[in-house]
């Protein structure tokens, strides 16, 4: 009886912290993938590519560790289909790039290494989100300015590796494997690059209030002070939102036109390639990462449709959430995760100890 109750609260635990991810839901054992499943969707989809792009050899590395996660990639490759071998390199590169900066290599339950990953100052901008020093209406400036920044950066080191002789093309990345832990994959830098550039992108929706049509920012959300205690909303934004975070149900039509956007942004890069220049991505960014000011918390945000999924599941101090007794009732402003979070590790620490007293 207490090894099935240790394993059950190990397994709820987990279950309760993937749902915490800070983007577009990542995959593991216990989460459903919204940002691997909306760029596979994207690519294998695309049938808009330049008609004067002319295909890009792809090196193909000995290894076979990138083959095998191959396996666990959709069959249906649709536009990739008739490209073998190299269609699968391209997958895998572009799925763990575009996973990348939610995990870097390590496993959702990783709680020491993805906390601190996951509350930088220096690392917000690749998940489109506030740094702490972008506050009140000018902090959604700063925050467009720097991830677009991050944004462009990384397409620009994704065109450079083309230009790489073939064997320079392939790195290595850690990912994590259910089961396997960390392993070290090859991967076609160009796609990978290109992937966590996607991440940001698709970010930009769920991380930001936009405009009824999603093609104009209104207002950037925090995550990194939000888990504090000390975070106010007028000053550093809406907390990060769980139910933004969700690429079905009601915030659907969100990760529709972010799949759309994510597909332009393809179709951008192979013009980049054309063209040897970035005019095809600043094009990109006009489009896609306008800035409507004058909409706030005051208006509700110039009345956004969007709002009202933005509020919802708003991310709060989890430490806070289970030890300060003044939370004990589940306010409004408390993650209820939170404090079921801390008793159920709690629990199962309790229970690992007493195992080893009577071992």
């Amino acid at each position: 009886m207490k090894k099935h109750m240790t394993t059950f609260c190990v397994v709820v635990l987990i279950s309760l912290l993937a749902t915490q991810a800070w983007g577009y839901t990542i995959s593991s054992g216990f989460t459903e993938s919204c940002h691997e499943a909306m760029t596979t969707q994207a690519i294998t989809t695309n049938t808009d590519i330049p008609e004067d792009f002319q295909p890009v050899a792809v090196p193909i590395p000995d290894s076979e560790i990138w083959r095998l996660l191959a396996e666990n990639l959709p069959a249906d490759r649709g536009a990739l289909e008739m490209s073998g071998e190299s269609g699968d390199l391209i997958l895998v590169s572009l799925v763990l790039g575009v996973r990348a900066p939610d995990t870097e290599g390590h496993s959702v339950t990783n709680l020491a290494t993805l906390r601190d990953a996951h509350t930088n100052p220096a690392g917000q901008y690749p998940h489109f989100l506030r740094s702490t020093l972008d506050d009140g209406d000018a902090g959604n400036i700063k925050a467009i300015d720097g991830s677009i920044k991050h944004f462009r950066d990384t397409v620009q080191i994704a065109l450079a590796y083309l230009k790489f002789p073939p064997e320079a093309q392939i790195i290595s990345t850690l990912t994590y494997a259910d089961f396997y832990g960390q392993v070290r994959v090859e991967v076609w830098a160009p796609m990978f690059f290109l992937g966590i550039a996607i991440h940001a992108l698709q970010d930009s929706f769920s991380h930001t209030v936009r405009s009824d049509d999603l093609m104009k920012i209104r207002h950037v959300m925090n995550f990194i002070d939000a888990v504090n205690t000390g975070h106010e909303p007028g000053r550093d934004g809406l907390a990060h939102s769980g139910a933004m975070d969700n690429c079905q149900e009601d915030a659907k039509e969100i990760a529709d036109v972010a799949i759309m956007a994510t597909q332009e942004l393809l179709n951008a890069t192979a013009n980049s390639v054309v063209s040897d220049d970035l005019a095809p991505i600043d094009t990109f960014i006009d489009r896609w990462f306008q800035y409507e000011p004058g909409c706030n918390s005051k208006n509700n945000f110039c009345d956004s449709k969007w709002t009202p999924i933005a509020r919802r599941e708003p991310t709060g101090p989890f430490i806070a959430g289970a030890f300060d007794c003044s939370q004990c009732s589940l306010t409004r402003h408390t993650d209820p995760k939170a404090g079921i979070f801390f008793v159920l590790m709690a629990a199962a620490v309790a229970l690992a100890r007493r195992k080893r007293r009577q071992a």
